[in-house]
C-alpha cells in the first residue's frame, strides 16, 4: 500500500489526511466574484465554466460566524489548551461540542483547531512540528483503530503496521506525537466511540490514555454526545468525570434578540450569494420559512442555500444554453434567484424534514402524560376521601 491509498472508512472526511487539513488551515478561501449583466454571461466568449466554478465554490464554502455557540465553545476550549498545558498526567481534562444534527458541531471544532494551528507560526527549524490531529471514529470503532487513524494523518509508517499489540502500537504512536509536538487533537463523530461492546470500550480506553499521555488537550464533536456513546453506557464513567460539554443550539427566532441574530445569520449568508437576478434582503423577507424548514440549525440552513444556489444556475443554464427538450421541461424562463419555490423542491436532510412529525409526536407524548397525571391525581384524591 503506498501513502496515497487509505481505507475507505478513514478518507470519507480528507481533513483526516494532513496534507488536506493543512490546505484548510493556510489556504484562504477566494473572495466572491464579481457579478456580471446575463448578457454577459450568456455572450458566446464569456468563460462561463470558470465564472461558475468560482460562484459554485463560494456557495459552498460560507464564512463561519461568530454565534454564541462558537464563542462558547472558544472560550472553554482556551480554558483547556491552558489548563492541561500544566497539568499533571492525570488531570488531563477534554472538552466536546455536543448537539442534535447539524447544529455546527464540526464547523465549530476544526473552526477551533484552525486557529489554533494558524497561530502557531510555521517554524523553519521545526519542519515536522504538527500541532492539531483530526480524526474520525469510524461506525465500528477498534481498539486499535484511533492511534491507527492519528498515524495515517501524520503520514507516519506506523499507518501500515499490523503486528504488535494494540498497547504497544498505542504507546508507539503517543511516541511519534511527542515528536510532532502535537498539541491538540480533535476526534469528530465521537458518539461512535460506544462503550457498551467489547470494541467499543477497548476504543474508549485508547481514547482515555491518549487523553492522559500524550501531552496536549483532546477536543471531541458528536451529536447527542451526552445520550449516546461515550459520555454514556456502562463503561461512560471513564470518561464522562474527564470531558466538559459546550451544546451548539440552534437559532431562536422567538425572542427579540434571538430573531435579531437569526436574521443577521441569514443576512451575512446573502452577502455571498452570487446569483445574476438574487434581490438583496431575499432570505430575510423568507425567514420563517427557512427557519421552518430547518429549525434554525447552522448546517441545515446552508446546505438548503446552497443547494438552492446550484439548482437555481443549473435551470437557467440549461434555460438558456440547453437543448430544446431540456427548455421544454419549465413552464416558463427560470431566473438565477432563490424563491419559495425553489426552496421546497429541494430536501434538507432526514433529521430536519422529519422534525415536524417528531415535534407533533412530543407535543401528543406531553398531552398523554399530562392527563394520565391529572388521573393519578384524581385517583389519589378519591381514595384519600374514601379513607378519611
Amino acid at each position: 500500500m503506498n501513502n496515497d491509498e487509505e481505507p475507505v472508512e478513514w478518507t470519507s472526511n480528507p481533513f483526516t489526511l494532513r496534507r488536506y487539513w493543512d490546505d484548510y488551515v493556510y489556504t484562504t478561501v477566494p473572495d466572491p466574484p464579481e457579478l456580471v449583466t446575463s448578457r454577459t454571461y450568456l455572450s458566446a466568449g464569456f468563460d462561463r465554466a470558470t465564472y461558475d466554478d468560482h460562484r459554485h465554490r463560494c456557495h459552498a464554502n460560507w464564512a463561519v460566524q461568530e454565534t454564541d455557540s462558537l464563542t462558547a465553545f472558544f472560550k472553554a476550549a482556551d480554558d483547556r489548551v491552558r489548563s492541561n498545558r500544566y497539568a499533571k498526567r492525570q488531570s488531563k481534562r477534554a472538552l466536546a461540542a455536543i448537539g442534535v444534527p447539524t447544529s455546527g458541531k464540526t464547523t465549530i471544532l476544526t473552526s477551533y483547531g484552525k486557529r489554533h494551528q494558524q497561530r502557531r507560526k510555521p517554524d523553519p527549524d521545526q519542519n515536522e512540528r504538527i500541532p492539531v490531529i483530526y480524526v474520525v471514529v469510524p461506525s465500528e470503532p477498534y481498539g486499535r483503530g484511533l492511534p491507527m487513524a492519528i498515524a495515517r494523518f501524520m503520514n507516519h509508517p506506523l499507518a501500515h503496521v499490523k503486528s504488535g499489540t494494540n498497547t504497544w502500537y498505542r504507546n508507539q504512536v503517543l511516541d511519534a506525537m511527542r515528536d510532532f509536538s502535537v498539541e491538540l487533537l480533535l476526534i469528530d463523530e465521537a458518539t461512535n466511540l460506544w462503550p457498551s461492546t467489547t470494541p467499543g470500550i477497548a476504543a474508549t480506553k485508547a481514547v482515555r490514555t491518549l487523553m492522559e499521555d500524550f501531552g496536549g488537550t483532546v477536543l471531541f464533536a458528536g451529536a447527542n454526545l451526552e445520550n449516546t456513546g461515550m459520555l454514556s453506557g456502562d463503561y461512560s464513567d471513564t470518561l464522562s468525570g474527564r470531558v466538559a460539554t459546550e451544546t451548539c443550539h440552534a437559532y431562536d427566532r422567538t425572542t427579540p434578540n434571538g430573531q435579531s441574530e437569526w436574521k443577521g445569520f441569514l443576512t451575512n449568508i446573502e452577502e455571498d450569494i452570487r446569483l445574476l437576478h438574487h434581490k438583496p434582503e431575499t432570505l430575510a423577507a423568507m425567514e420563517k420559512y427557512i427557519w421552518d424548514r430547518t429549525r434554525g440549525l447552522p448546517a441545515s440552513v446552508t446546505g438548503l442555500i446552497t443547494d438552492a444556489c446550484g439548482r437555481a444556475m443549473d435551470d437557467y443554464l440549461a434555460y438558456h444554453t440547453g437543448s430544446d427538450a431540456e427548455r421544454e421541461r419549465f413552464t416558463k424562463a427560470p431566473r438565477e434567484e432563490i424563491t419559495k419555490d425553489l426552496l421546497a423542491a429541494i430536501p434538507v436532510n432526514h433529521y430536519t424534514d422529519t422534525a415536524p412529525e417528531r415535534e407533533k409526536r412530543a407535543e401528543a407524548k406531553k398531552q398523554k402524560d399530562a392527563r394520565a397525571e391529572k388521573q393519578r391525581g384524581i385517583r389519589a384524591a378519591v381514595k384519600g376521601r374514601a379513607a378519611a
